[in-house]
């Protein structure tokens, strides 16, 4: 395939590239220059209209604030980490010495 090559991997023709210079040049390119960036459908339909990456730069520069006021480093660790820890102590434990479809209980 090659550093740049055309794939379906997600649903519809996609560019995959693993050339840092060509990735560097996309980057910086904007659509005056002919690149319109997106998501392809199916990605699009995964994540939603409104996710962070596809919105415009002041709406993904708000949402980014207020995302990273709810995850600052002292609420994960008093909230979020004992919340998880305990849903999975008690998750875990219903487990006891049962074979365990392991693709299934992820999707639970």
């Amino acid at each position: 395939y090659g550093d740049v090559f055309k794939s379906h991997i997600l649903g519809c023709p996609t560019i995959i590239s693993m050339d840092p210079d060509f990735n560097r040049l996309v980057l910086t390119m904007n659509e005056r220059q002919g690149l319109v960036p997106g998501y392809p459908q199916s990605m699009a339909d995964i994540l939603g209209k409104w996710n962070i990456a596809s919105v415009p730069a002041p709406i993904h520069k708000a949402m980014r604030a207020e995302i990273c006021s709810l995850t600052n480093t002292n609420m994960m660790r008093d909230v979020l980490l004992k919340d998880m820890d305990c849903f999975m102590r008690s998750h875990l434990c219903s487990w006891g010495g049962k074979v365990i479809d392991i693709q299934d209980q992820t999707k639970q």
